[in-house]
Parts: structure tokens; sequence; C-alpha cells
């Protein structure tokens, strides 16, 4: 959340250095599990990567994110990441061709 309210103020490169801490969260089968049995990780990492790189035009951070996440999920045996996935690839391929801030 801290994330997304300095994205929503233009604070782009703080909130950009809010978001290595969800590596942390990842593992080799893909999803982001910050707490034994909470499989909602996966989607708060990716809601708020997408976010900020969706607000701050941020193309080098969803490039390292997508290849790190695609890395991680081709040949997962959990399908959960593949859904997430793809909207962020789409989010993220959007983004690249729009300025910082919109």
């Amino acid at each position: 959340m801290m994330t997304n309210a300095l994205d929503r103020v233009g604070l782009f490169a703080p909130a950009g250095e809010n978001l290595p801490f969800f590596a942390r969260w990842q593992r080799d089968d893909g999803l982001f599990i910050s707490r034994a049995g909470q499989y909602d990780g996966t989607g708060q990492a990716l809601w708020a990567i997408g976010e900020h790189v969706l607000r701050a035009g941020d193309d080098g951070l969803a490039r390292a994110w997508l290849g790190r996440m695609d890395a991680r999920s081709a040949g997962s045996p959990v399908p959960a990441p593949q859904i997430p996935m793809a909207c962020f690839r789409r989010a993220t391929r959007a983004t690249t061709s729009s300025s910082p801030g919109t």
C-alpha cells in the first residue's frame, strides 16, 4: 500500500525502492508466499509491481520483474502464477508505450 501511495503523489523513485522486498517472498514455483498457508501474496506482489510500472512508466523495472517471474513460473506445476502473469505481461506491454505518470 505504501508503494501505491507514493506513486499516486508522484514520488516514483521512493516507491520503486520499496518493491525489491517482494523477491524474498517468491518461491521457485513462481508463487509469492509471505506466510505459510497464505496464497494471496502472488496477487499482492503482481498488483503492487504492476501499478508502479503503470503509474511511473518504469520500463526497466517491468522488464526486470517480468524476466524474473517468467523464469520462476515457467514449467511450474502450480498453475496459479500463469493467470496473473498474463495480466502483468499485458499491463507492462501497454506501459512501455506510455509516458511516465500516465
